[in-house]
């Protein structure tokens, strides 16, 4: 169990430190920009780590399918979404309100991505374990 929760916190720290603040080495921010300049894979990468933070708070938590856990996960997503901006902001000394914005509603819809392959994981299993 501390195994779970160990990743669950790495995977978090993994998503508020902003990886922009690395770019102030010139080399590192060639290749940065290269793969994350689009923003296709900026909303890519926010989707996958929010699905991500999801499926780590199912297992660490062993959470059931159900409405509540979708409004827990959307909240974990919210509140982790709106730090990382706010640090990401911070970093970048502005405050991009669409942005901001537009990026958190990725991250929810990550989140619900999450939440909802995890239900269907669960009710596979269980289809499997009433055959």
């Amino acid at each position: 169990m501390r195994l779970r929760r160990l990743w669950l916190l790495l995977w978090i720290i993994g998503i508020l430190f902003p990886m922009a603040w690395l770019r102030q080495n010139p080399a590192f921010r060639r290749a940065f920009d290269a793969v994350f300049s689009p923003d296709w894979m900026h909303v890519i990468m926010h989707a996958a780590l929010y699905t991500g933070l999801a499926i780590l708070l199912f297992i660490v938590f062993r959470w059931k399918p159900g409405w509540r856990t979708l409004g827990f996960t959307l909240l974990a997503a919210l509140a982790v979404g709106i730090v990382q901006e706010g640090l990401q902001s911070i970093s970048q000394g502005y405050w991009p309100w669409w942005g901001i914005g537009f990026d958190l509603v990725v991250d929810m819809t990550g989140g619900a991505a999450g939440w909802l392959l995890m239900v269907l994981l669960k009710r596979r299993q269980g289809f499997r374990e009433n055959l």
